[in-house]
């Protein structure tokens, strides 16, 4: 079995539930040099607690971002460097990191890359403070004020704008949910979401569980649960949905034992 064959293989491992087995093959894989292995097994150890494995693997992305094709694969792997991190791994271990990946790609960073990891690096020589802040949590989201009066002549608009929708109620509920997103209007998502479930995605889950989180966390977490098997990997190193890892809003919902149940869902193109 070639590499190529073997990493497909512990990726469908991952993906069909088999977490224990799709780990063992991809640290094989990683230590016979895969650095994209080290991508996806930097995924599964966070899922399963084990952050010296993280840090161990998600640097070795970070120093190596082109081993993948989607950016956002590079930015899931400072974010768990973060969160080693917070979850107790030493601060200087995660600056050394921060500061390898500097050194090894001084001359071929993108400015986007460099960004992320001078603001790892500047994060853990402080020692993690200022962590709860931390800027990198949202740098790949949008952020803009709500802005509800837009968001309703938006609405008023729709039939006129999506014709194709007006005889379609769960195709204009999720254009509509589109909206509320774009204005930064939760309540209207919230309420769009749970009007028609089925025409919502993963990406929507998570977009209503942030704005659940806080006041009813049980709701949220059921909403991320129901849509963890139409979690979709963007790139072939995903293996798991780091969402709920890393975002602010969500980690706090995603226990040990939540965390153990989301690796053995079947989910994306397994599911």
């Amino acid at each position: 079995m070639t590499t190529k064959q073997a990493l497909r293989r512990a990726r469908e491992l991952a993906l069909a539930g088999d977490s224990d087995q799709a780990f063992g093959l991809l640290r094989e894989l990683a230590e016979a040099g895969s650095v994209s292995a080290s991508a996806s097994l930097a995924e599964l150890a966070a899922f399963r607690g084990e952050w010296d494995v993280v840090v161990e693997h998600a640097a070795r992305l970070a120093a190596e971002p082109g081993a993948v094709y989607a950016g956002n694969v590079f930015d899931d792997m400072v974010r768990l460097l973060a969160l080693a991190g917070e979850r107790g791994r030493p601060w200087d271990e995660i600056e050394e990191a921060a500061s390898r990946a500097l050194r090894a790609r001084a001359a071929r960073l993108v400015d986007r890359y460099a960004k992320w990891l001078r603001a790892l690096r500047a994060l853990a020589r402080d020692q993690g403070s200022g962590l709860v802040d931390w800027p990198a949590w949202s740098w790949s989201r949008a952020s803009r004020s709500t802005d509800t009066e837009a968001f309703e002549a938006a609405v008023a608009k729709a039939p006129d704008v999506r014709p194709d929708l007006v005889d379609d109620p769960a195709g204009m509920a999720r254009h509509i949910f589109s909206l509320a997103v774009c204005y930064a209007v939760p309540a209207a998502m919230i309420e769009q979401y749970f009007s028609h479930p089925a025409a919502m995605d993963f990406e929507c889950a998570v977009k209503v569980a942030r704005g659940l989180a806080a006041e009813d966390p049980e709701r949220a977490w059921s909403v991320l649960e129901a849509q963890v098997p139409r979690w979709y990997p963007v790139d072939h190193a995903q293996v798991a949905p780091v969402a709920l890892l890393i975002d602010p809003a969500l980690r706090p919902l995603c226990t040990a034992e939540r965390a153990a149940a989301v690796l053995a869902t079947p989910r994306g193109p397994l599911a």
